[in-house]
């Protein structure tokens, strides 16, 4: 069994949704970290959050790492050049692009689900929310946050 992967960041930037976390999680890590049982509307929308945000993600790191490495100086130009992410957003995750954290990019119109993108686009503290209380139950059980 995975450990969970209990703090997940997310950054609206011009090109799409940037996501920072420990390593990429499965549905499966953030059920257990939510707490939620399976067949339930809880796990549905746990694992629409996975599909629409994490499972539809290019592992930019990876994908910098294995084809890009030579033709780009840094990760933050790979970012700005190939995806056309504007440089305040770069700066933004400067400090996930400097650590060996996954980071993930979900370009927008790569597959829709009109309530992750309202959840995100109107209510941002909705997803913080979330993902408070993904940590709180986590930490509830006396676990520490690895990211």
């Amino acid at each position: 069994m995975s450990k969970p992967v209990v703090s997940i960041l997310l950054h609206k930037t011009n090109v799409g949704v940037a996501i920072v976390a420990k390593c990429r999680p499965t549905k499966k890590d953030l059920w257990q970290a939510a707490k939620v049982r399976p067949c339930t509307y809880a796990a549905e929308l746990v694992e629409r959050f996975h599909e629409f945000f994490i499972g539809r993600a290019v592992d930019v790191r990876g994908e910098y790492k294995q084809y890009y490495a030579t033709e780009y100086g840094c990760l933050e130009e790979f970012l700005y050049q190939k995806y056309g992410m504007a440089k305040p957003c770069v700066l933004a995750l400067r400090d996930a692009i400097r650590s060996d954290r996954f980071l993930g990019l979900k370009k927008e119109g790569w597959g829709r689900d009109w309530q992750m993108e309202n959840l995100l686009e109107y209510c941002p503290e909705g997803l913080v929310a979330l993902m408070a209380s993904v940590h709180a139950a986590w930490a509830e059980d006396g676990h520490e946050d690895q990211v």
